[in-house]
This record gives structure tokens, sequence and C-alpha cells, in this order.
């Protein structure tokens, strides 16, 4: 394929909601299944609930290892090896929060943390076939130190904690601690209500 050219692929009515770049590959996310695009042979094929997904609906798309990770809507997190097509899927029986799936963050130490509709799920140590190692933080059960179940978002905080982003505002765990900034502390209010509030540092 001349890299210079610019390849074009329909996706019919479907629209693209994640994208993962992997070497001569890019995987897209669609709200019809997921794409896989090889660069070098300027092809395509179509993994949806046909091939294996539980869901066509898909929100995230990641590495874990050698293989990718699908968070969905409505059919909850899929793992995927490429080399054998082979799906593992992880959903509330599994202990998985809710099977709409936002987000999937690794840390370090080998957790990964899950955002969902109905809250962050923690798998201690990635051991997402062991039930005892599924955690799920809500609005209840942190006290409101998650301000709102709807989870978008995940990011490692440069503490060691993590950071997640909310329908109720933004959120920062770590060892067991809460703390959050919701709209009447001022998050997404309108500038004329915080201007005289805000400082730069520089």
């Amino acid at each position: 394929m001349d890299r210079n050219s610019f390849a074009h692929f329909r996706v019919g009515n479907s629209n693209v909601k994640a994208l993962l770049a992997d070497g001569s590959r890019l995987w897209v996310g669609t709200s019809g299944g997921v794409i896989l695009y090889d660069i070098e042979k300027d092809a395509h094929r179509l993994f949806d609930v046909r091939a294996g997904l539980l869901s066509n609906g898909i929100f995230h798309l990641s590495k874990y290892g050698d293989r990718l990770m699908v968070g969905t809507y409505g059919g909850g997190l899929s793992l995927f090896e490429p080399e054998g097509e082979r799906w593992e899927h992880y959903n509330i029986q599994h202990g998985l929060a809710d099977a709409f799936v936002y987000d999937v963050l690794e840390m370090g130490n080998g957790d990964l943390w899950i955002a969902t509709w109905s809250g962050a799920n923690l798998v201690r140590g990635g051991r997402l076939d062991e039930r005892e190692a599924w955690v799920t933080y809500t609005v209840a059960n942190t006290g409101g130190g998650l301000p709102n179940d709807w989870v978008y978002g995940l990011e490692k905080a440069a503490d060691g904690g993590v950071w997640m982003a909310t329908e109720g505002g933004l959120a920062h765990f770590k060892d067991g601690n809460w703390r959050n900034w919701k709209h009447e502390d001022g998050l997404g209010a309108p500038y004329e209500q915080v201007r005289d509030q805000i400082q730069f540092d520089r």
C-alpha cells in the first residue's frame, strides 16, 4: 500500500467510537462490530456477533498482552486472541458491574480497572477468571466518594492512584481513599460563576 494514499472502506450506517493502532494493524470499534484493517495489505475484516462477539456496539479497544480487549455496550468485556481467533467474555455473572463497558485501564501492578454504566470495577492482579478478585465501587458503597455510577473514563494518576471521569464529576482513588470534584464544586460550571476562583501556575 502506498503510505501517501488515503485508505477508505465503508462501515455502513455504523459510527466509530474507538481506534487502536497495533503495528501494521488498525482496530476500529464501531456500532456494528470491530473492524480489523491490515495497513500493509489494504484489506479489512469485520468481527461482530456472527464471529463471536456478544454485542456489536463497541466503546473501548486496547491491548492486554497479546490479546485485544473490547468494551461493548450490552455485551460486557471481551478478549480476543488474534492468532487463534478465540474470544473470552466477562459479564455480570463474573463480577462485572454492568454489561456496558466504556473504558479499561491496566495498572503497573497488574490490577485492571473497568469503567461501566453501573460503577467502576477493580480486578485485582488482572485475575479475570477469579470471582473473588473482582470489586465493584459505586456511589452507595463509597459513601459518595464516586460521584456517579456512570463511569466514562479512567486514567493513571501521577501519585499511583486512578482518575475516574463520571456523569457527576471527577473522582480520584488511591489506597482506599476518595476525593471528588462535582458540578457544585465548579467542575463544568459557567465561566462567570468560577472566574474569580481560577488560579494559574506558570
